[in-house]
């Protein structure tokens, strides 16, 4: 049985999460809707387990009075953002928040990359966030927020995943200015910038046999990351936490990015 937060600072409030199925996504989401929020979330076309998926988020919605529909969403794709946006302002009205947790990784070196990989990295990270906040911002209620998940190293570039580093690093940027844009139509954008947290990234891009293939991250293997200081990697439960509280916070952290490493700080791992 589910116990209603006794605090539900979302309550009746339109949360729009992209990416919001994924391996932090889905907890996450999860969270706010026992928080009361209405969830417009999205996940990649045509994965099998959607029905699975959706039958989970409905279970919570009927327990804790909250709303919640799953569209499927190509993030590179202009038409299908636009479409999505239409259905969620169906749906349940205008957007209180965005939160954007949409991404792919690459591993392989910058000597050796392609343009097909630097576009399937930047397509995602970069421009299809930025695609996102532009097209989101006319269905924005009064004082929305938004919250974009980059990475420790759009900080500290990492020699182990260079491309994905470049991508984070623009995505930071991209922040820092909208935080300029935004706050004159009244909106914020903030961030958070985690170091490695189980269960990894849904995807990630890297050539096998001199192919490019996607698949998902494997956090169980030595070259997923040293143990930070603290001994351990980040806690999902701190990353849900950082999201309620930029959610929830002040306009002030406009353009605000939360690095949290454990320990590293802006040294590179």
């Amino acid at each position: 049985m589910i116990i209603l937060d006794k605090n539900r600072p979302f309550d009746g409030q339109h949360i729009v999460y992209i990416g919001g199925s994924g391996g932090m996504g889905m907890p996450t989401s999860k969270s706010l809707l026992k928080k009361g929020a209405n969830l417009t979330i999205t996940t990649l076309p045509n994965r099998p387990d959607i029905a699975t998926i959706d039958r989970s988020f409905q279970e919570i919605a009927s327990q804790t009075n909250s709303k919640v529909q799953i569209i499927e969403l190509d993030i590179t794709k202009g038409n299908q953002i636009k479409e999505m946006l239409e259905k969620a302002e169906k749906s349940f009205g205008k957007i209180d928040k965005l939160i954007i947790a949409a991404g792919v990784s690459h591993l392989g070196s910058l000597l050796d990359v392609s343009r097909d990989e630097w576009d399937a990295i930047m397509d995602v990270n970069v421009w299809g966030i930025l695609q996102t906040v532009q097209m989101a911002v006319p269905y924005f209620n009064k004082g929305a927020r938004i919250v974009v998940f980059g990475s420790d190293v759009g900080f500290k570039p990492s020699h182990d995943i260079p491309l994905y580093s470049i991508s984070k690093i623009a995505l930071h940027t991209i922040v820092v200015l909208l935080a300029q844009e935004l706050a004159k139509l009244g909106f914020s954008i903030s961030g958070l910038a985690p170091y490695n947290t189980p269960p990894g990234m849904k995807w990630v891009y890297k050539k096998v046999d001199g192919k490019l293939v996607c698949g998902p991250e494997d956090c169980d293997t030595p070259d997923w990351g040293n143990l930070p200081p603290t001994g351990s990697f980040i806690d999902l439960q701190t990353i849900m936490k950082t999201v309620d509280y930029l959610l929830d916070s002040s306009h002030d952290l406009n353009g605000t990015i939360i690095p949290i490493t454990g320990g590293y700080g802006m040294t590179v791992s």
